[in-house]
């Protein structure tokens, strides 16, 4: 199995690194191992995402302090491509369920809106995804049709479900959770991070199909 990471490479550097990392099993425990650095320079490198057959990890670089574009890292040969080449910039590059030679991605637009889009692996058929909604800062995959999206609306941003069909939104929560968004494999169930204001923080699951929330486990930390 493998992982992967993306690491601040020192507190005084804005610049971050992706790891890939093998995941093995003994004795019960799950161990990590033979560190791969896949990045190897001094701007950001982040957001990274695995094709379906692993033979490929997706993730956004920006070699100077204007935008960002989406690469591949074909894992077997160690060779990187540059995938978009854009005057505006993308994030958060991830599988769309529904479409095997397409990815989706945050477009930050020329005047600044933050939409989600869809194309093709080779960076061409830009095509809107949520075209009513111009605020969205991260988001996951929930199913075919349904995304998690965490929106910059009001103090500390809005949580929401999004329905592709119809386009339509259901604000989960107003503040108080974590930037990271992700969907429990083979469910519909979403999972965030609920921020204490004691410094406790909870790993909280939505299950979309009864609108159910409930905790997992709580811990401090960001």
């Amino acid at each position: 199995m493998l992982v992967v990471l993306s690491l601040h490479v020192s507190a005084q550097s804005n610049s971050s690194e992706i790891y890939l990392l093998d995941i093995v099993q003994k004795d019960g425990k799950h161990i990590a191992s033979t560190p791969y650095r896949v990045t190897q320079n001094d701007y950001y490198d982040n957001q990274p995402c695995f094709s379906r057959d692993g033979q490929f990890l997706y993730f956004v670089a920006r070699p100077d302090t204007i935008q960002s574009d989406i690469y591949e890292f074909h894992i077997k040969k160690k060779i990187i491509r540059q995938v978009t080449n854009t005057p505006e910039s993308e994030y958060q590059p991830q599988l769309i369920p529904f479409a095997k030679d397409k990815i989706s991605a945050v477009i930050v637009e020329m005047e600044g809106a933050q939409k989600l889009y869809e194309m093709k692996l080779d960076g061409s058929n830009y095509e809107l995804l949520m075209p009513n909604e111009d605020s969205l800062a991260y988001y996951c995959w929930m199913n075919d049709t349904t995304v998690g999206a965490f929106m910059l609306n009001g103090a500390g941003g809005t949580l929401h479900q999004f329905d592709m069909i119809p386009q339509q939104s259901i604000i989960l929560m107003e503040g108080g959770f974590g930037r990271c968004l992700a969907v429990i494999p083979g469910t519909n169930i979403l999972t965030y991070v609920q921020k204490g204001s004691d410094g406790k923080n909870t790993l909280m699951r939505y299950d979309m199909s009864n609108e159910e929330r409930m905790p997992m486990l709580e811990f401090r930390g960001s």
